[in-house]
C-alpha cells in the first residue's frame, strides 16, 4: 500500500515514513495512516508500530487530516481523491 501511496501522490515512500513536517509531506502521511485505519483495519497501535510512532501520535494525525478534509482543504482533498480507492 505505501508503494501506491508513492506512485499517486509522488512522494517518496522514505519522505512517507520519515518525520518531515513539511506541509505536503505530513497531509500525505497521516492520508496514508487513515487508509491503513480504515482500508486494513489496523489499530492505532499496530500503525504506530509499523510507522515507528507513538499511538497518540498516530490518532492526533487521523483527525487532524479528517479536520482537512472535512473543510474541504484543497491540497488534503485532492491527495485524498487520488489515494480513497486503493485496495489493500
Amino acid at each position: 500500500m505505501i508503494c501506491d501511496v508513492s506512485v499517486r501522490t509522488g512522494i517518496p515512500v522514505d519522505h512517507i515514513l520519515g518525520c518531515s513536517r513539511v506541509h505536503d509531506i505530513a497531509i500525505v502521511r497521516q492520508l496514508y495512516w487513515k487508509l491503513l485505519r480504515i482500508k486494513k483495519g489496523y489499530t492505532v497501535k499496530l500503525i504506530g508500530r509499523l510507522c515507528e510512532r507513538n499511538h497518540s501520535t498516530i490518532v492526533n494525525g487521523i483527525k487532524h487530516i479528517d479536520g482537512l478534509l472535512e473543510i474541504n482543504d484543497e491540497y488534503a482533498a485532492r491527495m485524498w481523491n487520488k489515494l480513497k480507492d486503493i485496495e489493500p
